[in-house]
């Protein structure tokens, strides 16, 4: 009796730490939690776009420490180069994309939302067709060294009115 005690306490233990994961579950995706990041990363897309064409990513960090979090550097196997962007008025009053200097801040205990027309992850020269319901990898950088893969789905979306001119980064500046 007390050998089959031990076996299905050993047995529940094992199927309840098989339970357990870092993996991201549902809209909200987290850093495993011995990176100094501490933030999670709620309905992640890229906008559709054909291969070659630029595309951005978007969602929303919530930084649910005490100390900001910057995020420095975007990869993705999508894309051989991904900048950090942020849209501003031009002398001459009109909008342009630029990479964010310093990263995007996501201040202790707060939101920031990546969005169209905003701060956005900008994907150069995509190495494929990125069709809506496809999945895309990004991994973040963060300022301490830290690194958070997340995955990111691909929606169409035709709002803000954005342009991403082929290969010529020059376009969009």
């Amino acid at each position: 009796m007390r050998a089959r005690t031990l076996a299905a306490l050993a047995a529940a233990t094992l199927l309840f730490t098989g339970c357990g994961s870092t993996e991201p579950t549902g809209d909200a995706q987290q850093p495993a939690a011995d990176k100094a990041a501490t933030l999670t990363v709620t309905d992640p897309w890229v906008k559709a776009t054909k291969e070659g064409e630029m595309t951005g990513a978007f969602g929303k960090f919530t930084n649910d420490g005490d100390t900001d979090v910057t995020i420095v550097k975007a990869t993705s196997p999508a894309s051989p180069m991904l900048e950090l962007h942020e849209v501003v008025m031009a002398d001459d009053g009109t909008m342009k994309m630029q990479p964010k200097e310093g990263g995007f801040v996501v201040p202790a205990g707060k939101s920031l939302t990546l969005e169209p027309g905003g701060l956005h992850i900008m994907f150069m020269g995509v190495a494929q067709d990125l069709n809506p319901g496809d999945e895309v990898t990004v991994t973040l950088e963060y300022s301490d060294g830290a690194t958070q893969e997340i995955k990111a789905l691909v929606k169409n979306f035709t709002g803000a009115n954005e342009k991403y001119a082929g290969k010529d980064k020059k376009a969009m500046h």
